[in-house]
């Protein structure tokens, strides 16, 4: 097993079993490779996998984000950048509103915490501070991603 994915499975492991302690305030859907290994994704609830709540464990940059992930609906990301100012006001915080990260159609409302690789505290902070806000997130989002 490589370093990345080491610390891949720490972080998932460790994300899961934070979630138990705190009630599963959601569920986390896991994906792996084909030789098992963990890929760096997760979902969050039965969402679509081109529309949903989302968490990336991007290690080699350094970084956590999490929050919501459009594919191929550019109409609902539009709807929703018009309504920014009441989003992120029902949030409670700002976000990272992308466009074209993977694609010409691919959209994210999303939030970023930086991670120091092969630092597991601040995989610790990350984890806490994304999972209150994914909370959040489900809170005001659930309603456009089951449509």
């Amino acid at each position: 097993m490589t370093n990345a994915e080491s610390e891949r499975k720490y972080f998932w492991d460790t994300y899961q079993e934070i979630l138990m302690e705190n009630g599963e305030p959601f569920t986390l859907h896991l994906y792996r490779n084909a030789d098992g290994t963990f890929r760096h994704y997760a979902h969050l609830d039965n969402y679509s996998l081109s529309r949903s709540l989302c968490i990336d464990f991007i290690l080699n940059g350094g970084v956590l984000r999490y929050g919501v992930y459009l594919d191929n609906d550019v109409k609902l990301y539009d709807f929703l950048l018009e309504k920014k100012e009441i989003i992120e006001e029902a949030l409670g915080f700002g976000c990272i509103w992308k466009h074209g990260d993977r694609g010409k159609t691919t959209r994210r409302i999303c939030c970023e915490k930086t991670i120091t690789p092969n630092y597991r505290e601040s995989y610790l902070d990350a984890i806490e501070e994304s999972m209150v806000r994914l909370v959040k997130f489900l809170e005001v989002f659930d309603r456009f991603l089951r449509r």
